[in-house]
């Protein structure tokens, strides 16, 4: 479920480049549904009458942009949903805008409220952030981890592996330690997706199943992400 078409920061390498933000002279953007009330209620409709749709994301958009009351009503309508089991809040406010979570105590009420009320139903909720290195990590972010712990919100970190960034053994494995430091759980890495200029970052399959191979065994095995490669060319693998 896409919430809305901001962002706290706009990564050029996102595989929404091409709806979120304004108009480029290299990109026009295709504009999603408005973040309102009456879009999402049609799609809160189009999931209850859809038995087989059993894990949702909230993204779109980052979830920090979404005011205390939406975030209650958005958790509170679809968790009520019988075959809705699971229930993940997407923001990357954990490392660019930490303070949404130390500071904005009526933000992290609501999703404290949520977390509470998922639990009672016996159901699942989380927090998915996006971290690509450990040097995105500062006191703050600690602090504000530290405090999802503390009502009790499980988070789980999507990175991107990109070239020349954290396209090595030592960053997967420093990232995947600092996370867990963090108790955030590292969960998914993606092999970057085919962006329109991005190529640059793309780091090759051939690379990527190599860093795969070499981490295993080297830190916890909850430490280590599952990479996530997507469909290449032959071209993509040897480069």
């Amino acid at each position: 479920e896409n919430n809305n078409n901001d962002k706290t920061v706009y990564c050029r390498f996102c595989t929404r480049s091409y709806a979120v933000g304004d108009h480029t002279e290299s990109v026009r953007k295709t504009r999603v549904a408005p973040h309102a009330p009456v879009a999402w209620r049609r799609a809160i409709g189009y999931i209850s009458q859809r038995p087989e749709i059993r894990d949702v994301l909230v993204s779109g958009g980052d979830c920090s942009r979404l005011s205390p009351d939406e975030i209650k009503f958005l958790g509170s309508k679809l968790l009520a949903i019988p075959h809705v089991q699971r229930l993940r809040f997407a923001t990357k406010a954990l490392s660019v805008l930490p303070t949404k979570i130390t500071d904005d105590h009526e933000w992290v009420d609501s999703l404290s409220y949520v977390s509470v009320e998922a639990r009672n139903l016996g159901k699942h909720i989380c927090v998915h952030t996006h971290i690509n290195h450990a040097s995105e990590v500062s006191e703050l972010t600690v602090r504000a981890a530290r405090r999802l712990q503390e009502i009790g919100v499980v988070v789980r970190n999507q990175s991107v592996m990109l070239r020349g960034v954290n396209d090595s053994v030592s960053a997967v494995l420093n990232l995947s330690e600092v996370l867990g430091d963090m108790c955030i759980d590292p969960y998914y890495m993606y092999l970057h997706d085919l962006i329109p200029g991005n190529e640059g970052l793309r780091t090759s399959l051939k690379r990527f199943l190599e860093i795969e191979s070499q981490v295993t065994g080297l830190t916890s095995g909850f430490l280590i992400p599952r990479l996530v490669p997507h469909r290449q060319t032959r071209s993509d693998y040897d480069a």
